[in-house]
């Protein structure tokens, strides 16, 4: 296995020879992904859908309060820590920006960015569609990979359990599957939010 320094000296090398080559394949793949990204944080933003039904005026002052009490916020941020485990991302540390807009009590859709820092600088968004049963919450995320190796279509899968604290902090520990290229990998981790 080459040392780190080495393999940065091959791509400043390399740069220096095709760097029109280099730098056009970086500016595409970044600028697809962040529209991407941008237009799925955008759409959740504005979509006028409710989050909870309105409670009946004929509900008594006690119904009402308890109603209150259970309301889902409709907007969540969070920071993603993880791990990936196999695949293509072997043992590599993540680091992600989470968004999740809930629609109601049981449905959320949102957008993803993480970044897997390894030797080929993976780069992940998705648009997660979420269903919640209690504080359960299961994801399917379309989504994009972009890497050295060019970028490729993924489906992401996975299961988190939400601990929502005091403050409308919420602490969400998750395990998905990317399922990309004919390969399964398996990222695990936590995020952690704040809703609003």
């Amino acid at each position: 296995e080459k040392p780190s320094w080495m393999t940065g000296l091959r791509k400043c090398t390399w740069s220096r020879q095709h760097p029109s080559m280099e730098t056009a394949t970086e500016g595409r793949s970044f600028t697809r992904l962040l529209a991407a990204a941008g237009a799925c944080i955008l759409w959740s933003l504005l979509s006028p859908l409710p989050v909870v039904a309105q409670p009946h005026e004929e509900e008594t002052k006690h119904g009402t309060e308890h109603a209150e009490e259970h309301e889902h916020l409709k907007n969540a941020f969070g920071v993603f820590v993880g791990v990936t485990h196999e695949g293509r991302r072997d043992n590599d540390p993540s680091l992600g920006l989470e968004y999740v807009r809930r629609i109601n009590e049981s449905f959320s859709i949102g957008g993803t960015v993480e970044y897997t820092f390894s030797d080929h600088d993976f780069l992940v968004a998705v648009i997660p569609f979420g269903y919640y049963i209690g504080n359960w919450k299961f994801i399917a995320a379309p989504g994009v990979e972009d890497s050295d190796h060019g970028t490729e279509a993924l489906l992401r899968l996975g299961v988190g359990y939400l601990f929502e604290l005091e403050a409308h902090w919420e602490v969400n520990p998750q395990v998905n599957v990317d399922l990309v290229d004919g390969e399964d990998v398996w990222v695990f981790g936590v995020s952690f939010g704040k809703s609003f």
